[in-house]
């Protein structure tokens, strides 16, 4: 959780705000086709933990931990 973190608020990483914005563009547009077209047996919390992300890029100061 803090890597993730740390790509996203990192001052001394000159990519944070890029590593964000890929993120956020990953979970709009691409990470629900992987979803549902992947193995994955328990479909709503994958859909939970991606709305937690979302939130989490929004502002990633407040990211302590998943649940």
């Amino acid at each position: 959780m803090a890597k993730l973190r740390s790509l996203w608020i990192d001052a001394e990483n000159p990519f944070a705000r890029v590593f964000r914005i890929i993120s956020k563009e990953y979970l709009r547009k691409h990470c629900l086709g992987y979803i549902f077209n992947s193995r994955v047996i328990n479909i709503r919390k994958h859909i939970k933990y991606r709305h937690i992300i979302e939130k989490s890029i929004a502002k990633p100061e407040s990211l302590t931990h998943m649940k």
